[in-house]
């Protein structure tokens, strides 16, 4: 019996996603792969044949950045990376805020829905398992649609 990974790994490569893939958790990781200054100014923009194309929001930053070309290279290999490019253009400002999305803030269970948790755990006598199953219904409640 085949390995399910291997079966999707023949498929995106079929599908040529690999590099599509790879540049979504380059994104993902920028914040902490590089920290700050340098991803309020540069921004990943594509992935091809293992080579990456930096933006930087303006020539300053081009100079500086290409600086430290070796040193983001190295941070970037395990992810396949043998090369970048930089080249100067507009960084959005929603990815040059602290590198980091915001995040909706998150919905609190209401009483009623945390006094039908606890009335639904309390026949459960592990400690352990009373924990798991509360953390498992209150996640169940918030990712409903509301």
């Amino acid at each position: 019996m085949r390995r399910i990974d291997k079966g999707l790994s023949g498929i995106v490569k079929e599908l040529g996603l690999e590099d599509a893939i790879k540049l979504r958790s380059i994104r993902e990781k920028w914040a902490g792969l590089l920290g700050q200054p340098l991803v309020n100014h540069i921004r990943p923009q594509s992935l091809q044949e293992s080579v990456l194309s930096i933006q930087a929001d303006s020539p300053l930053w081009l100079s500086q950045v290409s600086f430290f070309k070796q040193d983001i290279l190295s941070r970037l290999r395990p992810f396949g990376v043998k090369d970048i490019k930089f080249r100067a253009g507009p960084v959005p400002e929603d990815k040059k805020r602290d590198g980091i999305k915001e995040k909706a803030p998150r919905r609190q269970l209401t009483t009623a829905e945390r006094e039908f948790i606890e009335a639904s755990i309390l026949p459960i006598r592990d400690e352990g398992l009373r924990k798991q199953a509360r953390r498992i219904m209150e996640k169940a409640l918030l990712s409903r649609a509301t």
